[in-house]
């Protein structure tokens, strides 16, 4: 399944996980996402890669029928409930192989650039990008962050951006997408939808995935989309979303 978290189904932070410090570098690069569609809103996370841009999952921005979610805004602060600021979304890319219906599969594309006006709350930065070059091996530990639940079961505790440390399970699970493991009571869960995954590198880190999907109560794998598979995309999305 998806990890969206909407009012049509359980919604919720990184499970077993710590929360983020304003003195963390995540808390200044990672942002809620709450979208609204007829199905009702939907909560995700999305990670700035520049000062009018975010990256987050496919199906944080389109519906099941690839139609633009009706408002999309980016929540800035540590918690949804208190932000220190909103921005709207005006335009958003997703590749053109991108089908909703595939979730289950592999390759599913499940990515988006997203462009927002009136530029970064004080003291937000983008994230640096891990170098295309370098390779994630099995066993290897990376950081994730979202805004999602906290408990898969009781389905409560979103809102507040969390952060934990998972392996590397399968490097390869496809030419597009890593496979980690979060069998041991921390990952990504509803609401992490489109959030980071980060290699940390001289104690900094380096952002490499975001969230796609994973089991229903987020104790098994998660399914990362890897931004290198889609650098010549990305460099298209730029160029239309800039020439609005």
């Amino acid at each position: 399944m998806l990890f969206a978290s909407c009012q049509a189904f359980a919604s919720g932070p990184i499970i077993g996980g710590s929360k983020v410090s304003s003195s963390d570098f995540i808390s200044h690069s990672v942002v809620a996402l709450v979208s609204t569609s007829e199905d009702g809103q939907a909560l995700c996370t999305a990670s700035l890669v520049a000062s009018d841009l975010a990256v987050t999952a496919a199906h944080c921005v389109k519906d099941q029928n690839r139609a633009p979610r009706a408002q999309i805004d980016l929540l800035f602060g540590l918690d949804i409930h208190s932000p220190v600021g909103v921005r709207s979304v005006d335009r958003a890319e997703v590749p053109s192989q991108w089908n909703p219906s595939s979730d289950s599969g592999s390759d599913t594309s499940d990515v988006a650039l997203i462009h927002f006006n009136g530029g970064l709350p004080a003291g937000y930065v983008p994230s640096e990008l891990m170098p295309f070059n370098q390779e994630l091996v099995k066993g290897q530990s990376v950081v994730l962050a979202g805004f999602g639940i906290t408990n898969a079961v009781e389905n409560d505790g979103e809102g507040t951006l969390r952060k934990t440390t998972v392996t590397v399970l399968n490097e390869n699970y496809s030419p597009s997408e890593i496979e980690l493991d979060q069998s041991h009571g921390g990952g990504a869960c509803h609401g992490d939808s489109g959030g980071p995954a980060y290699l940390m590198m001289n104690q900094h880190p380096y952002l490499f995935g975001i969230t796609s999907r994973g089991g229903g109560e987020c104790d098994e794998d998660v399914i990362y989309t890897k931004l290198s598979a889609y650098a010549d995309w990305f460099k298209t999305a730029v160029a239309a979303i800039r020439k609005h």
